[in-house]
């Protein structure tokens, strides 16, 4: 079995019809990943830790990229294209966190919760960029 097919068959199920549902999966499973890579970089190869997070940051985007490719938008836009729009957008979506960020800082009682307004607004930012733009 292939690449495609095996995304094929995932994507088939009524529940993977649901692309903001499968999107959702795509950003959890990257984020576990970007953690496991931050870890593993820090505690067994002890690398300096900012290098480390930029490293598992970087290494999960590209894990993110084909699996919204394949199973998140199930797109056939040719990878020359959707992969320099892919990293675009992950810097608009970069651009877009750390300004709704300052930005809920005045707003919100705590960062933390400054955070999670950002995150979520840059969820539905990356959703709408990545269907219209990256993998349309």
């Amino acid at each position: 079995m292939n690449v495609d097919s095996f995304f094929e068959t995932l994507t088939s199920g009524k529940l993977a019809k649901n692309l903001f549902l499968r999107f959702l999966l795509t950003g959890g499973a990257s984020t576990l990943l970007q953690f496991a890579f931050l870890v593993s970089f820090i505690e067994v190869l002890h690398m300096p830790k900012v290098f480390a997070s930029g490293l598992s940051y970087a290494l999960s985007a590209c894990c993110n990229y084909f699996l919204n490719y394949y199973f998140t938008f199930t797109s056939t836009r040719h990878h020359g294209s959707a992969a320099p729009r892919f990293a675009l957008g992950v810097i608009f979506g970069l651009g877009i966190s750390a300004t709704s960020f300052w930005l809920l800082l005045e707003l919100a009682p705590h960062y933390v919760l400054a955070q999670a307004g950002a995150t979520v607004f840059t969820l539905f930012v990356n959703f709408t960029v990545q269907r219209l733009w990256v993998f349309d």
